[in-house]
């Protein structure tokens, strides 16, 4: 089995929530800091992750550069 990564720009982090919701994922802000964790929710207005500890991040969407995640293949 493979992985395969996905990169999501600032512009198409609305129209892809349904595919993050629950994806493990990195996200890259626009100052150079990386936060990874789980998905909870992504609005127009907030993206919501949990980070390891469980702690929660609220992160404006304007603040996110990308967002990258992987997803295993057959290849």
């Amino acid at each position: 089995m493979g992985k395969r990564q996905f990169r999501i720009s600032q512009q198409d982090l609305v129209s892809k929530a349904d595919d993050l919701r629950g994806q493990k994922v990195q996200v890259i802000m626009e100052a150079n800091r990386v936060i990874t964790g789980v998905v909870q929710d992504l609005s127009a207005t907030e993206l919501l992750i949990q980070d390891a500890r469980f702690n929660l991040h609220r992160i404006s969407p304007g603040h996110v550069r990308e967002v990258v995640y992987d997803r295993e293949t057959l290849y």
